[in-house]
């Protein structure tokens, strides 16, 4: 496993040490605050109505088989 070295400002090494336990790396803690959680559709019970997420299975389920899918989470990430 390779490694990189990167600059951060001083107030932003102060929170990410702030939120580090003892035994974790910095590594171990951006991987844990950067890592790609995929909601439930049963999240939004109540909130969607049932067409909604119907749609939005189909357009992801599309976006699946074309390949799009990581596009779109990138696109959604910046």
């Amino acid at each position: 496993m390779g490694s990189k070295t990167i600059s951060i400002k001083d107030s932003t090494y102060e929170k990410l040490l702030a939120l580090k336990g003892e035994d974790e790396s910095f590594s171990d803690l951006i991987e844990e605050l950067t890592k790609e959680e995929t909601p439930r559709y049963a999240d939004f019970a109540g909130v969607l109505s049932q067409d909604t997420i119907d749609s939005i299975k189909k357009i992801r389920e599309k976006r699946e088989e074309s390949g799009r899918i990581e596009d779109t989470i990138e696109k959604l990430k910046s």
